[in-house]
């Protein structure tokens, strides 16, 4: 029972696994962009490079984008445009750029060509930047110099660019903002930075100390510098939940200037939809909203990129954070100001819940709110919605004389667009503060269906607060959730209600709430601006981080088109519960992975230094790997570190950040339960690699097990051979050096494995009470009574050879010891007479077959004899019952029998295996980056290989007469970038790969 009980759980726990994998792959919503497509056939013309900045980087190129007759003209390289700089990222193209090149091209043609951009995009070989962190500092030097080359074409332009717009796709947005931490850098060459899908607050994958710098290096430039760099304006736009590559927590922006703005896709008006990785370059809606921020931040007197900031962030606010559905970006911070018209009449309104009807608008009127009136009854919020077309549709004046205002003030930009509504929410507080004495709605003509309502609400009845639900709550509820009112009964022209969720603050927490029909729901985050999202009917809420003030809590705005009771049900999400888990942490599975195998490999070792034998490895696996050996301790490790003292001597050992402090502090996505989850999560893999390996080490024992004679030889040698093979392997890249360390104790699994019994590594034993060590495994006992270990492991021998096992090398049964009992030599003649009996119809066999069962008859003598001494020596001449007492003495005092002892090397190869395969998986994205960087080599790439030219001699003996001294002092091979005075080199053409 305890057993099914055992195996339910591993099954549950997997189960939760490849759902949090299937809701993060598969439970998004459908990719519902529109595709961007080329007028005319896209062309890039290479753009030579000044100096030797081509031989320093010979895998990079710069480019320029046109089409048509455009790209007839810019091939002269006689620009006067606006310059922007496409930065590809993690084996991106710089052919993506086609699509924003594209998209302002033919917006440039539309409008009489007075104001047009040169689309500039930089070829980085495809790199896996995300895999290699030493490519990052690589590349950003060459975009430094890409920007100077760009300035430099337009020397004899009429309007010269001072600056250059960079826009960067996922690792290319770090390389962005990693420019500006060069020694050598201008920052007022670039002011404006689009990133798109980049992790800018952390990498993806911390793969190597480069990339742990980088990163560290440029956001603490980004911090100690933010006086310096108020006028570069930086958007962060993250791909929402159907981006799983970077999350949209890893796109925000450590700082919360005025300047800057983190948001994701589902959040930008006139977008709000999710986009994949790759998407976000190409979406037709993102691109739209990309290219009209680009056009109205020219300045239509120099014809380039305005350097007013403020101007910049209003037309970032404008297209990324509020579009108010209507008109053009406002020119400066002061709302607009004009006088209204005398031909309109004015109805004061002094109802709370106020709805517009066709026959009050008559030709035209102005309706005005008191907002003294109103604030003195203490209904300070007033929210208003409008589907007109109106561009000035709201209104505040000072004046007012015989209830008419003389100027009126446009607050209309204060609007956002949401669905098929106009938005607007005015604090009247803040306007009279501001000295407004009226707010103004104008209408005129107004069609039937056409909709203009006001609600002036106080604090009490604006919001409600809802506590979410336990994250278990479906269990009692049958998946039903809670049934809460916002609205028992609705006011006839009331349109807005505003939810408070409490207890909402877990990364993992999710739910769902469904509204009544015609209900258009917003969702804001205090603490993440840029997460909104709008959707109708049914919203699904969850958390890119959590807040920093426990006092935060999600808000839900709700805007309904029919007047009545407003219920909503909340419920649990369970499957993107799971999936939250794996989005945020999956990173964090081979760490805990890895904690499994070493759990084992460290049981299986003691295990030996007891003298006991090495247990089965789902049992070594079972016993050691336990919860309550991680959990405890990093919660312990998060409560010492916060103290001082506690930090500071962690830090002077040189210790680096624990990943839990570092989810907590900067990513804001820890809880308590991560351990756990986590521990059991790479439990599961851990137990389903292990499988995979036994199967296929029985797989290629069989095939590459007979070579093992080619394995023989001294040991010294060997040492020799691996360890200048390993330092070879070191110069090049980690990854290989441990990926040979792999295959090397993968081919001693299949030398191990005829002589190793597979099946102890599959079944498990029987528990063995013992008084004197409880809770051990013990071996299973044999059928015709207690036997000790060396019968045993003989035993199953016997029992392999007899299934047929006949793949085994036979000489391995030469290392079967005897028994260790009194009657050992009876039971040895009887088995030989057994063997005798068996031979006998195998007369024809060869004689290699004979002697090794002759010499088998010889080591089972000399074993038997060894074990009589063994004892003679351990009772003292004293009669004792051997099949008892000396049984249990031997243990302590016999060195492991030679099958016994095989069969633990195997065990703990085996264990060793899974650990050299866990670290090359933690090297693999820079072994795949390095390999990927060589992919883009040219094919007769000239290798030049360095070195000291008496050594040189002495060692390749090759002739003076072709080695040519060095010009210059710096290596040519990038990877080696080592200086080489009174060096010589080789030259050589070959193919790389």
């Amino acid at each position: 029972m305890a057993e099914s009980g055992e195996y339910f759980g591993h099954v549950l726990v997997l189960m939760f696994l490849l759902i949090g994998v299937w809701d993060v792959l598969q439970n998004v919503e459908t990719n519902k962009c529109e595709m961007t497509y080329m007028w005319e056939l896209p062309e890039y013309h290479k753009i030579p490079m000044e100096g030797n900045i081509s031989k320093q980087f010979p895998s990079y190129s710069l480019y320029i984008y046109g089409e048509g007759d455009y790209m007839k003209e810019v091939m002269k390289l006689k620009l006067d445009g606006i310059p922007v700089l496409f930065i590809p990222g993690h084996g991106g193209s710089y052919q993506q750029a086609r699509s924003l090149g594209s998209v302002l091209l033919r917006k440039a043609i539309s409008g009489g060509f007075n104001d047009h951009f040169n689309v500039f995009t930089a070829d980085l070989g495809e790199e896996l930047t995300a895999f290699y962190g030493g490519n990052l500092g690589h590349q950003t030097k060459y975009i430094g110099h890409c920007i100077k080359r760009i300035l430099s074409l337009y020397e004899y332009a009429q309007h010269k660019p001072t600056s250059v717009i960079l826009v960067g796709h996922s690792m290319g947005g770090v390389i962005a903002r990693g420019l500006f931490a060069l020694p050598d850098f201008k920052q007022n060459q670039v002011k404006t930075i689009i990133m798109l899908a980049s992790p800018v607050l952390a990498p993806v994958i911390n793969v190597d100390r480069h990339m742990a710098q980088y990163y560290a290096k440029t956001n603490q430039y980004w911090l100690e510098h933010i006086s310096k760099l108020r006028d570069v304006n930086t958007i962060s736009i993250g791909g929402g939940p159907r981006d799983f590559q970077v999350s949209s927590g890893l796109t925000r922006l450590s700082s919360n200037q005025s300047n800057y703005l983190s948001t994701s896709t589902t959040a930008v008006p006139r977008v709000h939809l999710s986009t994949d990785h790759q998407c976000i370059v190409w979406c037709k809606q993102l691109v739209m909203a990309t290219v009209r921020y680009l056009f109205d931040i020219i300045d239509p007197k120099s014809h380039q990129v305005v350097g007013d900031v403020q101007q910049r962030v209003r037309a970032m606010e404008y297209h990324f954070k509020n579009h108010p559905g209507y008109g053009s970006v406002a020119t400066r911070d002061s709302p607009r100001k004009f006088k209204p018209s005398s031909a309109y009449t004015w109805t004061p309104v002094s109802d709370f819940l106020w709805s517009l009807n066709k026959e009050e608008s008559g030709t035209g009127s102005y309706f005005t709110f008191d907002i003294t009136h109103f604030v003195k009854q203490f209904t300070y919020h007033l929210v208003a919605r409008t589907d007109s077309v109106r561009e000035k549709w709201v209104l505040a004046c000072k004046q007012v004389v015989n209830e008419k205002c003389i100027e009126a003030t446009d607050l209309s930009y204060s609007s956002t667009g949401m669905m098929k509504y106009r938005i607007i929410h005015l604090d009247l507080r803040v306007l009279q503060e501001q000295g407004f004495t009226h707010v103004v709605f104008p209408a005129s003509k107004v069609k039937e269906g056409k909709i203009l309502g006001v609600n002036i609400l106080s604090d009490h009845e604006i919001s409600s607060e809802v506590g979410v639900p336990h994250v278990f709550s479906n269990l009692w509820t049958f998946g039903a959730g809670y049934k809460h009112s916002v609205a028992m009964h609705g006011a006839g022209n009331r349109f807005y209600y505003k939810t408070v969720l409490k207890d909402f603050q877990a990364i993992y927490q999710v739910f769902k709430l469904d509204f009544p029909e015609g209900a258009v729901l917003k969702t804001e985050i205090p603490w993440d601006k840029g997460q909104e999202d709008i959707q109708k009917t049914s919203i699904v809420v969850k958390l890119r981080n959590t807040p920093h003030d426990l006092e935060d809590n999600v808000v839900v705005h709700i805007y309904m088109d029919t007047p009545g009771p407003v219920d909503f049900q909340i419920k649990v999400q369970y499957f993107e519960v799971l999936g939250q888990i794996v989005r945020y942490f999956y990173m964090m599975l081979p760490v805990f992975v890895l904690c499994n195998v070493m759990f084992t490999y460290c049981y299986q070792v003691n295990q030996m230094q007891l003298g006991k034998p090495c247990h089965s490895l789902y049992d070594a696996h079972s016993i050691s790997s336990k919860p309550y050996k991680v959990q405890p301790f990093i919660s312990l490790l998060k409560l010492f570190f916060g103290y001082q003292w506690f930090e500071l001597l962690w830090y002077n050992v040189g210790l680096p950040t624990p990943d839990s402090i570092i989810l907590e502090t900067d990513h804001r996505m820890w809880f308590t339960m991560a351990p756990l989850i986590l521990f059991l999560y790479g439990f599961e893999l851990f137990s389903i690699t292990r499988v995979m390996q036994i199967y296929a080490t029985k797989l290629l024992g069989k095939i590459f097990g007979g070579f093992g004679n080619f394995l023989t030889g001294p040991k010294y040698l060997y040492l020799i051979f691996h360890s200048v093979i390993l330092s070879v392997l070191l110069q090049v890249n980690s990854s290989f050096a441990l990926f040979y360390i792999l295959l090397a104790y993968y081919a001693k699994l299949m030398v191990l494995h005829n002589v190793a019994d597979m099946d102890k590594l599959n079944n498990t034993p029987e528990i063995k009470e013992d008084t004197a060590d409880k809770g051990e495994l013990e071996p299973m006992p044999s059928k015709n009574g207690p036997d000790d270990e060396v019968s045993q492991a003989e035993d199953s021998f016997d029992e392999d050879a007899k299934c047929g096992n006949e793949d085994h090398d036979k000489k391995d049964k030469i290392s079967k010891p005897a028994e260790s009992s009194d009657d050992g030599e009876k039971d040895a003649d009887k088995e030989q007479d057994s063997e005798d009996k068996a031979a006998k119809p195998m007369e024809s066999a060869d004689k290699e077959e004979h002697g090794a069962i002759e010499e088998l008859e010889k080591v089972k003598k000399s074993t038997e004899s060894s074990i009589d001494e063994a004892e003679d020596k351990g009772d003292d001449g004293k009669d004792k019952d051997v099949g008892n007492t000396d049984a249990k003495k031997l243990k302590g005092k016999k060195e492991p029998n030679p099958t016994r002892l095989t069969e633990d090397e195997f065990s703990v190869n085996f264990i060793v295996v899974q650990l050299y395969l866990w670290l090359f998986i933690f090297t693999l994205p820079s072994f795949a980056g390095f390999v990927q960087n060589y992919r883009q080599v040219k094919q007769n790439f000239i290798i030049y290989l360095y070195y000291d030219y008496d050594v040189f001699l002495t060692v390749l003996k090759v002739k003076s007469t072709i080695l040519r001294p060095l010009e210059d002092t710096r290596c040519k091979l990038r990877v080696k970038a080592s200086v080489c005075d009174k060096h010589y080199y080789l030259g050589f053409e070959t193919n790389l790969l």
